[in-house]
C-alpha cells in the first residue's frame, strides 16, 4: 500500500511528468544529432539520469519515443499558433509569429529536418507521421483559404497548399544552415498572400 500511495501522490505524478519531459528533450537532441537509427535508448536514458527500464516504462519502445518526440515538437509550435484563424490577417500574423519562434529553436528545426529526411526511406517509423501531418495541415490551410481568400478557388488548391508547406519546411532548413541569407518570413508571407489572393 505505501508504494501504491506514493505512485498516486501528486508529487509522484509531478516527478513522472518531469522525467518524461526530460527524456523528450534528451531524445530530441539525440535524434537531431544522430538520426533515429543512430540514437541509442540506453544513451538517452543515461543522459536523463534514469535507467533503461524506466525509459521503457514511460515510452514502451524506441518507435513510441520517436513519435512522442515528434508530437511534443508539434505541441511546442502550437503554443504559438492556433488553427482557429478568424481572418486572413490573423492567419498571416500567426504564421509570421511561428517563423520567428522557430528561428529561436534551431535544435527542433534540426530534429525535424533530420527525421523528415530519414522518413523518406520506406519503412521508417516516422514516415506515416509526416505523411499524415502534411495532409492535416493542408486541410487546415485549404479551409482557411476557402473562408478568407478573395479570388476564385483554384482547381489545384490542394497541390498549391502542399507546395507552400514544402516551401516552408525547406526554407526553415535553409535558414538553419544559412542564417540571415534570406528573410524567410517575407518569402513565406508572400506565398501565403498569393494563396489568399491578397
Amino acid at each position: 500500500m505505501p508504494n501504491e500511495a506514493r505512485r498516486k501522490s501528486p508529487g509522484g505524478y509531478a516527478n513522472g511528468r518531469a522525467t518524461r519531459e526530460d527524456v523528450l528533450h534528451r531524445a530530441a537532441s539525440a535524434f537531431a544529432e544522430q538520426g533515429y537509427h543512430g540514437a541509442s535508448l540506453r544513451a538517452i536514458a543515461r543522459s536523463a539520469g534514469i535507467d533503461h527500464s524506466t525509459l521503457l516504462h514511460h515510452f514502451g519502445d524506441k518507435t513510441s519515443l520517436l513519435l512522442a518526440v515528434l508530437a511534443w515538437r508539434d505541441e511546442e509550435a502550437m503554443r504559438f499558433v492556433s488553427a482557429d484563424w478568424v481572418s486572413a490577417e490573423d492567419l498571416r500574423a500567426q504564421m509570421a509569429a511561428l517563423v520567428e519562434h522557430n528561428r529561436s529553436i534551431p535544435g527542433l528545426v534540426q530534429l525535424y529536418a533530420v527525421l523528415s529526411a530519414e522518413a523518406a526511406t520506406e519503412g521508417h517509423p516516422a514516415r506515416a507521421f509526416f505523411q499524415e501531418r502534411a495532409e492535416r495541415l493542408a486541410t487546415q490551410f485549404e479551409d482557411a483559404i476557402r473562408r478568407f481568400g478573395t479570388g476564385p478557388i483554384p482547381a489545384d488548391l490542394h497541390a498549391r497548399v502542399l507546395t507552400y508547406l514544402a516551401l516552408w519546411e525547406g526554407l526553415q532548413v535553409f535558414d538553419a544552415v544559412n542564417p540571415g541569407r534570406l528573410d524567410i518570413g517575407v518569402v513565406l508571407d508572400g506565398e501565403l498572400g498569393r494563396l489568399l489572393g491578397t
